[in-house]
């Protein structure tokens, strides 16, 4: 059977609706509250495991809680910091309050991006449904459901440098129109993940650790080293590679699997579609370029702290030498 399968940045503000994610509004029609408890909740537990919940009122409200999201970060990268500040001599340099508000306090308030990325994910879509029994969309929705909960419980094995804090697979969302085709009043599950880029740790020449960073640009040339160091080629080769890994899960499912081929942006008018490229390719500019500024704030700070060291070295020489007058 072709299956399209869709997996997108979402990238049109930065933003992401956790309202909508964690079912705290009322006035949403198309999601049939008598359907919510089919939903999946994948989140970090206390000691840091990525695990999963259905969808009750209980686990959205753990998620929804404002401290979440910042102690899940904190925790995530909570060795990094530590084996950063433990290598400073002094306070100036360390992150005193852990990485949430140091992300905050850099990338959040220039406006370069958010402290997490959201991908969208779906495999198939309604019209899929077109012509087909109930026990037919049923096993449909089934599947659908076991290829998206693989690639989410999978995620962070094949992509090493990206964590994710939450994630929600939906399936409470369906056309209420009377009027609309009788096919499109079922569900069709997608996945809503929100993550954090952890890229690989880096050291100085001498063998100091850096500062903790969260740079997407960093995480996927981690994990894409073929891309030449060419970021917009590695985000596409992680785009690629997701849909290659949806496939290779549906197929286990279904061996007659092929991936329909659609238009990318089928939906949008080319207008739309180009101020979309526009848009997204001067984020990721300004992503690349606050990259390179932290990067070179970074190495100042090092050059600052190298003369610090050499001066202190001096004044205890010299402290020596008088003592011994």
């Amino acid at each position: 059977m072709e299956r399209s399968t869709s997996i997108v940045k979402s990238n049109k503000t930065r933003k992401r609706n956790l309202s909508h994610n964690n079912r705290q509004y009322s006035n949403e029609p198309h999601i049939d509250k008598t359907l919510t408890k089919n939903n999946t909740l994948y989140y970090r537990d206390e000691q840091g495991t990525l695990t999963s919940k259905g969808g009750e009122p209980e686990f959205y409200e753990y998620v929804a809680n404002p401290d979440y999201e910042k102690n899940t970060i904190n925790q995530l990268f909570s060795a990094q910091v530590n084996q950063f500040n433990n290598a400073q001599k002094g306070n100036r340099n360390r992150i005193l309050n852990g990485m949430y508000e140091h992300m905050e306090s850099t990338v959040g308030k220039r406006g370069g991006y958010n402290t997490e990325r959201e991908l969208i994910l779906a495999v198939g879509s309604k019209e899929d449904f077109k012509g087909k029994s109930d026990d037919a969309i049923k096993a449909e929705q089934e599947l659908r459901h076991k290829v998206i909960d693989k690639f989410i419980k999978g995620f962070e094995v094949r992509y090493p440098s990206i964590r994710i804090t939450q994630a929600h697979l939906h399936e409470d969302e369906r056309n209420t129109d009377t009027d609309a085709p009788s096919y499109l009043s079922y569900v069709n599950p997608h996945a809503h993940i929100d993550f954090v880029p952890m890229p690989v740790p880096e050291f100085t020449d001498k063998g100091k650790p850096k500062k903790p960073s969260a740079s997407m640009n960093k995480a996927l040339l981690n994990m894409f080293p073929n891309a030449e160091n060419d970021t917009t080629k590695a985000f596409n080769a992680f785009m690629e590679d997701a849909r290659s890994y949806i496939d290779e899960l549906a197929l286990k499912y279904d061996t007659t699997h092929v991936r329909k081929e659609v238009g990318t942006h089928d939906y949008k008018k080319v207008n739309d579609y180009k101020e979309f490229k526009d848009r997204e390719n001067a984020l990721n500019s300004r992503e690349t370029e606050l990259d390179s500024r932290e990067t070179e704030l970074d190495s100042s700070k090092n050059e600052l702290d190298s003369r610090k060291t050499e001066l202190d070295d001096k004044d205890a020489d010299v402290s020596q030498r008088l003592s011994n007058v």
